[in-house]
């Protein structure tokens, strides 16, 4: 097993190199420590292989004193903003404060702005000059394989809802990309136009042959809006509400 030692380490990042005697650098991702962190300057070993996405080394089985272990998150807070393009954000914790957090943090999944979470304030200042948030858990915390999308189209028909997400990564060859997401999965409320949605895909396909969303969530979702507007009339629906009486299937 190499010695080396921790020669960088990016803790809003989560990630870091080692470096063998003979000069040899590795990547060493907090995953891969099982959420914990590296110390730079000193000394670990570890066991290396080839990464198979870049053919890059890669560090793992990482032990010794440059390894701290992963801490319990003790700070309480709610997730104030998240870019889902950039994978950043920032928690506002129970006293105020405004805390940096990165996706490498959580796992690797997505916040949901609005949620609480609980997570480890380092000392480690961002580059925006405030702390940042490591071992971040709780319901503000999306499960990695979560998809992402923005909602395209929202429609309101009589008693329900329906509308379209338009997913971040498209099947190559699909005809019709649009996803599908009705009212009943947002427990009676509503969407957002042009906003953030994520979502997971049914087994089963829409009348239209699109794929259809549920368990949805994100800063698209509007709980505080019923699906119904007054008349039972919606912006897209045509004349007389049409749609309606079909339980908000619509023409695709």
């Amino acid at each position: 097993m190499p010695t080396g030692k921790v020669v960088t380490w990016y803790t809003a990042k989560g990630y870091g190199f080692v470096q063998d005697e003979e000069g040899t650098s590795a990547y060493v991702h907090t995953s891969s420590i099982d959420g914990g962190m590296l110390k730079v300057g000193e000394n670990v070993t570890y066991d290396t292989e080839e990464s198979k996405r870049k053919g890059k080394l890669v560090a793992v089985n990482v032990k010794g004193p440059g390894l701290t272990k992963k801490k319990k998150g003790d700070t309480k807070g709610t997730v104030k903003s998240w870019n889902v393009s950039t994978s950043v954000g920032f928690i506002k914790t129970d006293d105020g404060e405004d805390v940096y957090v990165h996706r490498s943090a959580a796992g690797g999944g997505n916040l949901v702005v609005g949620k609480p979470v609980s997570f480890c304030a380092e000392d480690v200042k961002h580059k925006s000059g405030r702390k940042v948030a490591i071992n971040v858990t709780g319901e503000g915390v999306l499960p990695i394989g979560k998809l992402t999308g923005t909602v395209k189209r929202w429609i309101s028909t009589g008693e329900t809802g329906y509308g379209f997400i338009e997913p971040e990564v498209k099947a190559e060859g699909d005809e019709k990309p649009e996803i599908f997401v009705h009212s009943s999965e947002l427990s009676g409320g509503s969407l957002f136009t042009n906003k953030t949605i994520f979502y997971d895909l049914s087994e089963k396909s829409h009348d239209s042959g699109r794929k259809i969303a549920v368990n949805v969530s994100g800063p698209a979702l509007n709980p505080s809006l019923p699906a119904r507007l007054p008349f039972g009339r919606g912006r897209g629906m045509g004349r007389g509400g049409r749609g309606g009486s079909r339980g908000g299937r619509g023409r695709a």
